[in-house]
C-alpha cells in the first residue's frame, strides 16, 4: 500500500509539472524533432567529413594540396592540380615507403601518413598545402608562400573555432582533417553566403542585383551512376533581400543507359566543374517542353568504357555545344535515359519553379543564364 501511494504521488507531481511546461505535453514526437536539431548543430560544430578519395582523373583544390604534401614528404611531384600518371606514380612511391597498399589511390590511410604537423614559424610545402586549402577551399584571404606567419595563424585559429576544436594555431592530425575534409554538411552548410564565398574564392563571377541569377549545381562524391544524389541551388536577390532555393533530387551526371550506350563515339558526356557564362537560354527541350537549353560552350569529360562508374579524366575533356540542357526526369526513381550528360531535376515541379524565376530575370537581363558546377568537396 505504501508503494502504491508513493507511485500515485509521483504521477500527480509529473502531471502538474507537465501542465506547467506546455513543451513537455508534445510527447515523444516533439522530443525526436528537438533531438535531431541538437544533433545536427553538434555535428556541424564538432565532426569532420571522412577523408576524400583521390585517384587518377581527380583534379582541383584537393589535388593541389596532395601534391604539396607529397613534396613535403620528400616525393618530387609537379603541382598543377591534375592527378595524372606522374602524381599517381608519386603516390605509389610514397605508399611503398610508408608500408601502405601501393595502389595509387589516396584514401584515409594515405592521408593520415601524408599530413605533417605545422605551426607558427614553420616553412615549406606542408605550409603551402595548408595555405592553399585555407585560401581556395575555406575562403581565407592569405598568401600561399610557404611561410607560417601571423596571417596563417589567425586563419587557422579562426577555422579551429568554427570546428569547435582547440584554438591553438597548431595544425596537427585533427586540424588537418578538418582543413582537408571540411565540417560535416548540414542544411547550414548550403547557405547563400557560404555558396557565394566558395564561388568567389574560385575566381568565378557571383551575380548580384535584383533577379540576377546564380544557378549552381553541386556534384556528390558518389561515382556510381543512376542516382538523384546531387544538389541544385538558385541564388538571387529580390528587392535587396538574399534568396536561395534548394533542390535535393537532382543529377549533374548521365544515367546508366547512356554511359553504356553513348551517343558520341568518344564516350558519354560528364560536365566538368566550372563556371559557364551564358550557357543556357529558355527554350524547348527535345521539342517536348520548356526548359533551359544550351546556347554557350561547356566542357565535358568523355566516359567511354560503357560501365556504371562515372570516369572523369582530364585527358578526355572536350569543349563545345553538346546539347547539355537543364530539364526534368519526369519523377522517375532512376535517371535511366533522362540524362546523357544533361543537368536534370528529378521532379517536373522543380524545373517549373526555376523557370518561373528565370522568366522574371529574362525580362531584366535578357535570355541568357550562367551555370556553376561545384563538387561537394568544395564545401
Amino acid at each position: 500500500m505504501k508503494s502504491i501511494k508513493i507511485i500515485t504521488i509521483i504521477s500527480i507531481m509529473c502531471f502538474l509539472f507537465s501542465c506547467a511546461n506546455p513543451e513537455l505535453q508534445m510527447g515523444v514526437q516533439n522530443n525526436q524533432v528537438n533531438n535531431s536539431i541538437q544533433v545536427e548543430d553538434k555535428t556541424e560544430s564538432a565532426t569532420a567529413n571522412s577523408y576524400p578519395q583521390l585517384s587518377e582523373g581527380s583534379d582541383g583544390t584537393l589535388v593541389f594540396t596532395l601534391q604539396y604534401l607529397l613534396n613535403a614528404n620528400g616525393i618530387a611531384c609537379g603541382v598543377d592540380g591534375d592527378f595524372g600518371s606522374a602524381t599517381e606514380s608519386a603516390v605509389k612511391t610514397f605508399q611503398s615507403r610508408k608500408g601502405l597498399v601501393t595502389d595509387g589511390i589516396v584514401g584515409e590511410n594515405t592521408w593520415n601518413k601524408l599530413v605533417i604537423t605545422v605551426q607558427s614559424g614553420s616553412n615549406g610545402n606542408a605550409v603551402k598545402a595548408l595555405q592553399y586549402q585555407l585560401k581556395n577551399k575555406l575562403g581565407y584571404s592569405i598568401v600561399v608562400d610557404g611561410a607560417f606567419g601571423s596571417a596563417t595563424t589567425s586563419a587557422v585559429k579562426n577555422y579551429q573555432g568554427k570546428c569547435g576544436i582547440v584554438q591553438d594555431g597548431i595544425v596537427g592530425p585533427t586540424t588537418w582533417k578538418y582543413v582537408i575534409c571540411g565540417i560535416s554538411q548540414t542544411s547550414n552548410t548550403f547557405t547563400y553566403n557560404n555558396i557565394k564565398n566558395i564561388i568567389k574564392a574560385k575566381g568565378y563571377t557571383f551575380y548580384e542585383g535584383n533577379y540576377n541569377l546564380n544557378l549552381v549545381g553541386v556534384r556528390s562524391s558518389n561515382r556510381t551512376a543512376n542516382q538523384w544524389d546531387d544538389k541544385f541551388f538558385l541564388l538571387y536577390q529580390e528587392n535587396g533581400v538574399n534568396k536561395i532555393l534548394s533542390f535535393n533530387s537532382f543529377t549533374a551526371d548521365p544515367g546508366t543507359y547512356y554511359l553504356q550506350n553513348p551517343m558520341n563515339s568518344h564516350g558519354c558526356a560528364i560536365v566538368v566543374p566550372g563556371q559557364y557564362k551564358g550557357l543556357w537560354k529558355i527554350g524547348i527541350h527535345n521539342g517536348k517542353y520548356e526548359a533551359l537549353v544550351q546556347s554557350g560552350n561547356i566542357k565535358v569529360y568523355r566516359d567511354s568504357d560503357r560501365d556504371n562508374t562515372l570516369d572523369m579524366y582530364t585527358s578526355t575533356i572536350e569543349t563545345g555545344n553538346f546539347g547539355i540542357n537543364l530539364h526534368h526526369g519526369g519523377g522517375s526513381s532512376v535517371i535511366g535515359q533522362y540524362s546523357a550528360g544533361c543537368q536534370v531535376f528529378k521532379n517536373p515541379s522543380d524545373l517549373t519553379t526555376v523557370l518561373n524565376i528565370c522568366k522574371t530575370s529574362k525580362n531584366i537581363y535578357g535570355n541568357s543564364f550562367s551555370y556553376v558546377l561545384l563538387n561537394i568537396s568544395d564545401f
